[in-house]
């Protein structure tokens, strides 16, 4: 994806330098269905999200990004305005794989945000903290993981702006819920990859990174649209984009 680029231009002998805000790059990933699901809405998510551009100050819903959509997500970059262009990947429910497959589309992908979503009880969920528990759930191989770990050594805080992102979603009506635990399966294992990966410096490209649970249609009396989840996944993205703000992009 083409972005513009800071230009220098010579004038009267002096050095003027013109900072053109940068086309930001998401990633946002989802998992595949598993324990016998026929689906998955994080995955569902991450899929639907893929090729959309999201504005700054565009809250609701964002573009499709495809073709020409694409070209004018970079001339508003070129113009001055903000903009980020999503790419969606879902990730494979298991223990042995699943961390190094979200590590690989960050160092391929190069963003500025990732957004890993994974799928809840009952609300959505921005999970304030990654750990190292690992307990003993089957995944999608019928293995377990190695080393069990039912008891968390290491915590590690989310980069997002976790009370903003709550905030806006309760005044856009989403039901969400505080949380502190990611849980003990693959949802919390890539999450504390991702932070381990960005606390040692190993990922310095990625400004805002974090883990959101989404409502399971499988656990709710009345299962929330999944264009409502959609929905609120761009708004969490458009508190972010806005987070940032044009000064911190950089040139590549």
């Amino acid at each position: 994806m083409d972005r513009s680029a800071a230009t220098v231009p010579w004038q009267q002998g002096e050095l003027s330098l013109r900072v053109v805000p940068m086309i930001a790059r998401i990633l946002v990933t989802g998992f595949e269905p598993f324990g016998g699901a026929p689906r998955n809405p994080s995955g569902d998510a991450a899929r639907a999200l893929d090729g959309r551009v999201l504005r700054k100050g565009v809250s609701r819903g964002g573009e499709s990004c495809e073709g020409a959509s694409r070209e004018g997500a970079s001339r508003e970059g070129a113009s001055g305005k903000l903009a980020a262009v999503i790419t969606g990947h879902v990730l494979p429910v298991r223990w042995d794989v699943a961390a190094e497959a979200l590590l690989a589309q960050v160092r391929a992908v190069e963003p500025e945000v990732v957004l890993c979503l994974g799928m809840a009880q009952g609300t959505f969920r921005v999970e304030r903290f990654a750990d190292d528990a690992r307990l003993g759930r089957e995944d999608n191989a019928g293995a377990l993981p190695v080393p069990e770990r039912a008891v968390a050594s290491t915590r590690l805080p989310s980069r997002l702006p976790v009370a903003r992102i709550e905030a806006a979603l309760r005044e856009e009506g989403v039901p969400v819920e505080e949380s502190e635990d990611a849980g003990g399966f693959l949802c919390n294992e890539v999450f504390f990859a991702l932070m381990t990966a960005c606390a040692a410096g190993a990922l310095p490209g990625v400004r805002q990174a974090g883990f959101l649970h989404v409502p399971s249609d499988r656990f709710v009396p009345e299962p929330i649209a999944q264009e409502a989840v959609e929905a609120a996944v761009m708004r969490s993205l458009q508190v972010v984009l806005e987070e940032i703000g044009e000064a911190t992009l950089a040139p590549r």
